[in-house]
């Protein structure tokens, strides 16, 4: 054999084994990593499991067992795309804030007239009534008085989003006004306790005149009678 040979021949063994070692692995990690599409998905089962868990069982109650088995899955799958409830709360928040958004964007500013509040207010119970499950469970945890950390971010949005149609609530945020935002969270507290209520007694008593009061109050707010 030439003088050399042996060293090319080992380096030529060495690339082949690198190589069948980077296929390895490359194929290895298609196996491991979920496709994104696929991933969303899961995800979307798993919050819409958790929203049922915590509404029948309550959030400081529901484990992520409970969750994980309502879903369909293992609880490690659940802990692969969530660290912990609150993140899956978060993310239930996140999805309702989406389309929460787009109900109070079509609300008149800066001052609508009470004609234009209760017909935004019936506008909004009607959007409560189809999505049930997250309207109960957030008004449910932001209302409570030691709530999820992921429920009073939702508050605190809420407002924000409010705020950019009305000016009475960007003045709540203002850190030199406690009492506009203590007013805005009161607003905002009647509002969800009378869309709960319509949701869970629909067409029934009270039904109607709590989401009159809810109307009530906003009106008195934006015009700085509250």
């Amino acid at each position: 054999m030439r003088a050399g040979a042996p060293d090319r021949w080992i380096i030529r063994r060495l690339r082949d084994k690198t190589g069948l070692m980077d296929s390895q692995a490359s194929d290895i990690a298609k196996v491991e990593t979920p496709h994104p599409k696929r991933r969303e998905k899961t995800q979307e089962r798993i919050c819409a499991a958790a929203r049922e868990v915590f509404l029948t069982c309550g959030f400081e109650a529901a484990t992520m067992e409970e969750i994980a088995s309502a879903a369909g899955t293992r609880r490690s799958t659940v802990y692969n795309h969530f660290r912990d409830k609150n993140e899956i709360l978060g993310a239930i928040a996140q999805d309702y804030l989406v389309a929460v958004t787009e109900v109070i964007g079509r609300i008149p500013g800066p001052k609508p007239t009470r004609r234009q509040i209760d017909t935004w207010v019936r506008d909004f119970a009607d959007f409560a009534t189809e999505e049930r499950v997250p309207t109960l469970l957030l008004v449910h945890f932001s209302g409570a008085t030691i709530a999820p950390q992921a429920a009073t971010l939702f508050g605190v949005r809420l407002i924000e989003a409010m705020a950019k149609k009305l000016p009475a609530f960007a003045e709540a945020l203002q850190p030199d006004q406690p009492l506009a935002r203590a007013r805005a969270i009161a607003v905002l507290r009647e509002l969800g306790c009378a869309l709960s209520y319509h949701v869970e007694y629909k067409g029934q008593e009270l039904s109607p005149q709590m989401l009159e009061v809810a109307a009530a109050l906003l009106d008195r707010f934006v015009r700085g009678r509250f």
